[in-house]
This record gives structure tokens, sequence and C-alpha cells, in this order.
């Protein structure tokens, strides 16, 4: 799976998850499904994921029609079958994903007006496509399914923000779809979108940078990195990816300051170790090349 694939599903993931714990105020008790959501939303964020997954399960034995209870469940285990890769984890958050997707439908059947179902439906679909076109465990899926996952939850997603023209993180969401999509253009016009609501909109920024890129405009991707950068200085992902277009320009000197920068920010950064070994050979400087190689093996990187 693509590094850059990954970091999409997991701020997705990560996003839904706090998205979901906001309002939750109630008091909670042993025996109120809110109660259990809550300590499984607390354990997800300490990395206890056994107390997690437990939490959840026992939140839908008590509310088994709380389609926010099955989408948390499933963005854990699609977490679990990433971190852990362990491909019962990903059936298993397909499978709970359908069922979180359909509780969505009857809750937008009795309230059509609600752009957040809309947009927690758009949601679980793009999530549950993204997993179907996983190749983290050589997995052969359906990739006609998970193309159709990605134009439902684009058409989900514009549902809401025809309700709420400035739902944010819905215009964000259509553009990662449309980029999944193939349709650059027009992801890059839904994160233009998003930037005229709130230009200081890190993500899509970077996401605008990462399309940008794809496309080969590596100047106007550089750009939209620096307006990122400077909302998120300290994300490892985006001067890595910032790197990446210094490379592809043959800029190897920035493209290894930008390396450099996202392994201090993350030691075991794999993919920024190759990378600057890459830059590093391209300069003629062959043992620190190979020396970055082996860091980067070391901890993982498969070539």
């Amino acid at each position: 799976m693509d590094l850059k694939f990954i970091i999409v599903l997991m701020a997705l993931a990560s996003l839904f998850i706090c998205t979901l714990a906001q309002g939750n105020d109630t008091t909670y008790s042993n025996n109120k499904a809110d109660y259990w959501y809550k300590r499984g939303l607390d354990a997800t964020g300490k990395g206890d994921y056994k107390d997690a997954l437990t939490s959840y399960d026992k939140a839908i034995k008590i509310n088994p029609d709380n389609a926010v209870y099955w989408d948390a469940k499933a963005a854990l285990l699609a977490s679990l079958s990433i971190k852990q890769k362990n491909p019962a984890y990903l059936n298993d958050s397909v499978r709970v994903y359908n069922k979180a997707i359909a509780l969505y439908n009857e809750s937008l059947n009795k309230n059509p007006t609600d752009f957040n179902l809309y947009y927690y439906k758009g949601l679980a679909l793009s999530s549950k496509a993204f997993l179907l076109q996983s190749e983290i465990f050589n997995i052969n899926q359906n990739k006609e399914n998970a193309t159709a996952c990605l134009e439902e939850a684009i058409r989900s997603y514009n549902r809401a923000v025809e309700i709420n023209p400035k739902y944010l993180t819905a215009w964000k969401n259509i553009g990662i779809d449309l980029y999944f999509l193939g349709r650059y253009d027009e992801s890059l016009k839904a994160y233009d979108k998003a930037i005229e609501i709130d230009p200081n909109y890190g993500l899509a920024w970077y996401n605008k940078g990462l399309t940008l890129h794809k496309l080969g405009k590596y100047n106007e991707s550089l750009q939209a990195y620096d307006k990122a950068l400077r909302i998120f200085p300290e994300n490892a992902a985006i001067w890595y990816s910032k790197g990446d277009s210094l490379l592809s320009q043959g800029n190897y000197n920035g493209a290894i300051d930008c390396y450099e920068q996202a392994i201090r920010l993350n030691q075991s950064y794999a993919e920024a170790w190759y990378k600057k070994g890459i830059a590093y050979q391209e300069l003629g400087y062959y043992t620190v090349s190979n020396a970055s190689f082996s860091r980067a093996s070391y901890l993982g990187y498969a070539a």
C-alpha cells in the first residue's frame, strides 16, 4: 500500500473519531450505551484496542440500531488491520461498515435534511472503499465495488454540502475520493472550495499538494505544501511529500533537507530514509546513500 494512501486513511479514521467525540457530554453510567461508546473512544486514543473493541461491542449490544457505534468499531478494526497486518480485521471492518451504512440510510429516511448523517455515511463508504482497494495483504478485492463505494460516498458528501455549503471536512473528503478515482482536476476544485471557506485549512492544502504532485505540477505542489507547513510545521508527512516534489524536480539537496526534517519528527519514517538514500545516490554520495537504504530496510521498507 502506498504511504500516502495509509496517511489519508488514518487521517480519515482519526478525524472520524474526533468528530464523533464532540457533543457527547451526557452523564455516563455502566448500563448506558453512551458510557461504553465513550470508553471505547478513550481506549482507542490510549492505544488500548482490546478494551476499545470490547467497549464498542457492549455499546452495540445495548443499542444495536445506533450507526455511530458500528462506525466507530469499523474504524477501529480498519486501524487494527493495518497496524497488525491481520486480514481478518480487514474483512470484519468491511462487514461492520456495511452495517453502519445500512443504519445511516435508515436514519436518513427519517431525517433527510441532516447533513451530518450524510457526512458520516460518506465517511463510512470512503473508508470501506479504501479497505476494498487494500494491497497490504495481497488480497484481490473487488475494484469495481470499491469504485462504486467512492462514487456513492461523493454523492453523500455532495448532499451534505448542498445542505451546509461551508462543511469543510466534507469538501476535503470529496477531494480525497475524487483523487482516488483519478479525477484530479475535480479533486482540486473541491480542495479549493474548502480553502475558499477557510484559507488556513491545512489538510486541504496538503491534499491539494498531493494532487498537484500527481499531475506533475511540482512548483504548485510545493506552494501548497508550504501553506500546509505554515499551519502544521511539525508534520512529518508534509515534509516528506515536499521532499518528493523537490526530488522530482532534481533538487536533491532540497529534497534531503525535507526528508531529514521528516526523520527528525519521526525517526521510524522508513520511506523518508529510503528517499533520502535516493537523493544522496543521485548526488553521487554512495556511502551515505547505502546507509540510508540500510536504515530504511531495517525499519521494514521494501523497495
